[in-house]
Parts: C-alpha cells; structure tokens; sequence
C-alpha cells in the first residue's frame, strides 16, 4: 500500500465513477482499476460495490475512507511543513571537520546539505579535532565533528559512533601482511608516524601506552592528517587510526587494518554545538543531517561500528 493507491481510492469514492476518477488524477481508467484490485487485495475486503451508474462504498470502504483521508492528510501536511522549514532555513554555518573524513563523509554531506538548503551558506574548515573544539568553544565554528572529545558543560556533544583504534600501514607491507589482531605492545615497537602531543589522538595513544611498559617507537611526528595518511601508504611508517576515517583508503587497496588488542583502544567520533549561543535552523538542520549520513555509512557498511574486541 502506499500514497498513491490511497489517493486513487479517495478520489474514486469522491467521484463514485471509475471514469470520471481517471479524469481527475490523469492515468486510465484500467490503470486506476488495477491499483484498486492491489488495494483490496492486500486488505482482503471490497472497498467498492459496483452499480449501473458507478461505484458506491461497501461498509469496509466507507470506514477505510476515513482512514486514508486521515493518512493522506497527515502526508501533505507533513510535506508542506518541510517544505516550509526548507524556505525558512537561511543564513550561514560554519562546519568544522577532520580532513580524514574528507572522502567518506564530507563530501555527501556538503552535496546533501547545500542541495536542501541552497540558501544557506554552507564554510569548512577543516583541523584536527583539537583545533576545531578550540574554534567551536571560541565561537569560530557553529557545528564540529570530532574525535574523543570529553564531554564539556558548555557543549551539546552526541555521539556518533563508537570506533576502535587500528594499527594501520601500507597494504601488503610488513606487519600488514596479515588482518589478524595484534598487541598494543607490539604495535608500538613498530616504526610510527604520529601526530604531535597536543593531538587528541596522540593523547588517547600516550593514555594507553601509559599502562605498558613498552613506549611508542615515534619516527616522524606530523600535524597533517593527510600527510599521516600517505606516509603510512607509502610504507615509510605505521600509525594508528579509527577504521572510519580510512576505510575509502581500504577499500581502494591503499591501506590495510589490524584490529588491536590487550588493551583495545577506544576512539569516539562526536558532532558537537556550543550551548553559550542560540542555534539556528542552519545550525540544528546541519546537525540533524551529520547524524543521518554517519548512520547512512554504518547501514552501508561504509564504516563499520567495531564493538570491543574480546581480549586474549
């Protein structure tokens, strides 16, 4: 069942003639009779009894009339309130977003957003999650995602996803011959290349190092993360990254993952608002569509949530 059959039925019970009911939605009249014969099939009751000078209601028909009225208008009304919502939803919005999530992301997301609502202007900027909560909280940025950022009083802070973090390397080179789990101890005598200290996800990295006696074997630290990415591609180190924001980099053979564990490593992607001034529309529809392609990509297997790995 759907819209369409409903709207057929309401204006042949309107017209109580199959003909003058084609002449009013414009398809024919065989048309409108055989999405009646789909309707009444899937109730499993006549809707309409036919006569020599059109069609009448049965008893079931006039109690379902009621019904397909009400769904009908509820429909149109739902749509004229988004319609409207998208005329009033205006201004300006700056995002603020990791570059690794450029591809994955980003970029449908900017295509959707500013396709819905061509009068807002729609700014990236685009850092590490540090820098972007610093802008948010400095009023720089209306709207952020980002990564394992703790929860603040001044920030509206919902999360997204709850991600682990994955050795990462260059397809088939060395430790990333193999997709098998590897210690956290381990990963971390290997060659690294990590973003400076001040980092978020350096922090989460040194944070759990901490509890080991083994400490990162650093060769480069880099601010970039797109630098990172492709001195890991290229094989001149390892780093450590949530699948999410490399899994286009995976599925084009470019990197490989292991998961880690003994201690797996949390990392938590998060769209955030600052509290100390009101959202606008912009702002809460920017929002709501974060969220909705972040869900998009986890039903898609685009990214994938990766619960807790069972440690050995």
């Amino acid at each position: 069942m759907d819209l369409r059959q409903l709207r057929y039925f309401i204006a042949i019970a309107s017209a109580e003639s199959l003909s003058r009911a084609s002449v009013t939605v414009g398809v024919t009249q065989s048309a409108l009779t055989r999405q009646l014969q789909l309707l009444e099939e899937e109730l499993g009751l006549p809707l309409l009894r036919r006569t020599g000078h059109g069609v009448t209601l049965t008893e079931a028909g006039e109690r379902f009339l009621e019904s397909a009225n009400d769904i009908v208008t509820r429909a149109d009304g739902a749509v004229r309130e988004m319609q409207a919502m998208r005329k009033s939803t205006a201004g300006s919005v700056v995002l603020g977003i990791p570059p690794m999530l450029a591809e994955t992301l980003l970029v449908p997301l900017v295509s959707r957003f500013s396709h819905d609502f061509p009068d807002v202007s729609l700014r990236v900027r685009d850092a590490i999650s540090g820098y972007i909560l610093e802008w948010l909280i400095a009023g720089e940025v209306d709207v952020a995602v980002v990564y394992n950022v703790p929860k603040r009083a001044k920030l509206a802070l919902e999360t997204l996803i709850s991600d682990e973090l994955m050795l990462v390397g260059a397809a088939g080179h060395g430790a990333m011959t193999t997709d098998a789990p590897i210690d956290l101890a381990e990963a971390l005598k290997l060659p690294l290349v990590l973003p400076s200290p001040h980092h978020g996800l350096r922090d989460v990295i040194d944070t759990a190092a901490a509890l080991l006696p083994a400490q990162p074997n650093i060769r480069l630290e880099v601010e970039g993360m797109h630098s990172l990415i492709r001195l890991a591609e290229e094989g001149f180190a390892y780093t450590f990254l949530p699948f999410g924001s490399i899994s286009y980099h995976v599925a084009h053979g470019l990197l490989a993952a292991r998961p880690i564990v003994n201690p797996t490593v949390p990392s938590v992607l998060s769209v955030a608002m600052s509290t100390k001034r009101p959202a606008t529309q912009a702002m809460k529809q920017l929002f709501r569509y974060i969220r909705e392609d972040v869900g998009r990509l986890l039903e898609t297997q685009v990214w994938q949530e990766r619960k807790p790995t069972a440690e050995a």
